[in-house]
């Protein structure tokens, strides 16, 4: 049982300001071992050309939430219905070219 770093892909409506959008997420994904990041805000995703019909049908957008994870969760959190995709949150470090 350990925690990973994830970024959270929600289905959520379309012009929500980021705190309803952090309050909606908290409450959506109340389950033990998974915790919205309030430290970082969300980012909008953009869909793929099969999602982006079906989001603005619904008038939807996707929203990725950091967030950290238990790794035993993750597949019950994929099952979710707002959940989208649930990415690895990797570290980017500054390099030399």
């Amino acid at each position: 049982m350990a925690d990973k770093e994830v970024l959270l892909v929600l289905r959520v409506p379309r012009g929500l300001n980021t705190s309803t959008l952090l309050s909606m997420a908290e409450d959506e994904l109340s389950l033990p071992g998974v915790r919205i990041r309030r430290d970082s805000p969300p980012s909008s995703v953009t869909p793929s050309a099969l999602e982006a019909p079906g989001l603005a049908l619904a008038n939807q957008e996707l929203v990725a939430f950091p967030a950290t994870i238990d790794d035993t969760q993750q597949s019950i959190v994929e099952r979710l219905p707002m959940v989208a995709e649930v990415w690895d949150n990797i570290r980017l470090s500054p390099f030399d070219l």
